[in-house]
């Protein structure tokens, strides 16, 4: 689903205010007042459908557009600095979010939404990844934690610090050294990892900014896995 928003502002040198309208298609350069505000946006969000869900498939939808909502809504208050910084003739603002489901079975329904953002101005372009994970028992979902993976938190930190082993082997430097970081630390990054589970593997993500510069992107590592 592709949305474009546009705003035209005409700048009343007489009234000292501001004429809204739904105008498109007008070049800035036809007059040095015109100003102009855009919200361009990609959106895809995974939904069950038909005439009889259960009531986990019912959850799983409300969730993916939570989500969706909790994700596009700031950028509508993008308005509001529009408004603010006049100085800014042409505000472009560009949002991207897109559900791909990895396993979607009787018994685990796992979802990788990536994301993508640009605001006007020098704050550039960011992307992002959200694992979506629940079980599903007797109908019902319950979000799946990532240390519930693992047989103990021991199990959990070795994980943890080979997958760092193995992004710093491929990116060349981490704010983090995998052989110093203590458990401390892991149950820091803990909080912030992202993960999917397809049938025999597990993928995290870490997001930008979290063990890397941002230009690094979304850090990934997988591994094959056992049921337990």
């Amino acid at each position: 689903m592709k949305t474009t928003i546009a705003i035209i502002a005409l700048a009343a040198a007489a009234a000292g205010g501001f004429y809204l309208g739904s105008l498109r298609g007008v070049e800035s350069e036809d007059s040095p007042m015109l100003r102009k505000f855009e919200l361009l946006s990609d959106i895809d969000v995974f939904q069950f459908t038909g005439e009889n869900l259960t009531p986990a498939q019912a959850d799983i939808n409300k969730i993916l557009l939570d989500l969706r909502e909790a994700f596009v809504s700031e950028f509508y208050g993008e308005t509001n600095i529009f408004f603010e910084l006049e100085e800014v003739k042409n505000y472009l603002c560009r949002v991207y979010f897109k559900c791909s489901v990895v396993q979607n079975t009787e018994k685990i329904f796992s979802c990788l939404i990536n994301t993508c953002s640009y605001r006007h101005g020098a704050s550039g372009c960011h992307s992002g990844a959200i694992g979506v994970n629940y079980a599903i028992e007797n109908d019902r979902i319950r979000k799946i934690e990532f240390a519930e993976l693992f047989r103990s938190d021991a199990e959990k930190n070795a994980f943890l610090r080979r997958a760092l082993a193995v992004i710093k082997s491929r990116e060349g430097e981490l704010w983090v050294d995998p052989e110093k970081i203590s458990d401390a630390e892991l149950s820091s990054l803990e909080t912030i990892v992202q993960f999917v589970l397809t049938k025999d593997k597990l993928t995290i993500m870490f997001p930008p900014y979290t063990i890397a510069c941002g230009a690094c992107g979304i850090l990934t590592f997988e591994e094959p896995y056992q049921e337990k």
